[in-house]
């Protein structure tokens, strides 16, 4: 009995090398790879980027790289590709996400209830709707029916 190999996509991986400020990322920066190179790049100070053996990188990734170059690190070695997401990235007016307004503990308790009420009162409409309504073939036609 022969087993099929499943054969799965490999990890993307991603090497940082360098030093002295000057430093290369090979491979793919992606999402997957992103926290691996901020940690490689945060531990060092970083002046220069070689991108130039960079295989693949994504929309994390190229928010990523257009932070870096908002700190005054230079890229060198962008491939064309790389350098025409990089531009559309860099070029977004990022803002912080709004503030999510938080609820009460009280009110949220009363408008849980209130729902909970709603909901009970709509299900016994449904109920009550669904068993008192009969058969159009079962009603009787007869005058036995009236008594």
């Amino acid at each position: 009995m022969a087993t099929a190999a499943t054969s799965e996509p490999a990890a993307p991986a991603i090497a940082v090398t360098g030093e002295g400020g000057r430093f290369a990322i090979e491979g793919v920066l992606d999402v997957h790879t992103l926290a691996q190179a901020e940690k490689a790049l945060k531990a060092n100070k970083t002046r220069e980027l070689d991108l130039s053996k960079l295989s693949g990188l994504d929309t994390p990734g190229a928010l990523f790289l257009c932070g870096l170059i908002d700190k005054k690190v230079e890229l060198t070695g962008v491939r064309s590709e790389h350098q025409a997401l990089l531009d559309l990235i860099c070029a977004l007016d990022l803002k912080p996400l709004p503030k999510v307004p938080t609820v009460g503990r009280g009110r949220k308790l009363v408008r849980d209830l209130g729902k909970g009420a709603e909901d009970a009162a709509r299900d016994a409409v449904d109920i009550t709707t669904f068993v008192g309504s009969r058969p159009a073939s079962r009603r009787c036609r007869s005058s036995a029916c009236s008594r």
